[in-house]
């Protein structure tokens, strides 16, 4: 992946996230937003494809990261995945979508390491970087999610000022190719 590319997808992220959050308002909001952290559906998706990607990164193991032990890695790991769909039911779609971004940070990072000649690159690695923590809560502590969101649709102006403020580093974050590379 492109360091441009990178910069653009996560703007992209960035963006959406914070368009979602601007539509945080009213206990209609609340109700929509509270019923996605227990959709099943929802759930499924996003535990299937965090799945799938690292279930593929485990099967591509190169010798020194475990390679000899790829077969077995996978089995346990695909077991894991089963028994989460079945055996955790709350909040399994936050768990999933965090561990999403973290595989997708893997490549966004990756993109900007050693390009140290563009000062620019620090725009997207600095929002990376605060998307890793919150996924790093997130993940460990998904039922803050809800609180998150009942805190932005009982506060409509903390709602618009964060989502505003996230998608108009999103846009930036798009246009930086543009300006600076």
């Amino acid at each position: 992946m492109t360091m441009t590319l990178a910069s653009i997808l996560s703007g992209v992220i960035f963006a959406a996230l914070g368009a979602c959050i601007v539509t945080m308002r009213g206990e209609k909001a609340r109700e929509r937003y509270l019923k996605v952290l227990r959709c099943r559906v929802l759930d499924g998706v996003l535990l299937f494809l965090a799945s799938a990607w690292f279930l593929w990164i485990v099967a591509n193991l190169g010798q020194a990261d475990f390679g000899d032990y790829k077969n077995v890695l996978f089995v346990v790991f695909l077991a894991i995945a089963v028994g989460a769909w079945f055996f955790v039911k709350d909040f399994l779609g936050v768990r999933a979508a965090a561990v999403l971004f973290m595989l997708s940070a893997w490549y966004f990072l990756g993109a900007a390491f050693g390009h140290y000649e563009v000062p620019a690159r620090l725009w997207m690695v600095s929002g990376i970087y605060a998307g890793l923590v919150g996924s790093l809560y997130l993940g460990a502590a998904p039922y803050r999610a809800r609180d998150v969101m009942e805190f932005f649709t009982r506060h409509p102006r903390i709602s618009a000022a964060t989502g505003g403020a996230l998608a108009v580093y999103g846009l930036w974050l798009c246009l930086v190719p543009a300006l600076f590379y």
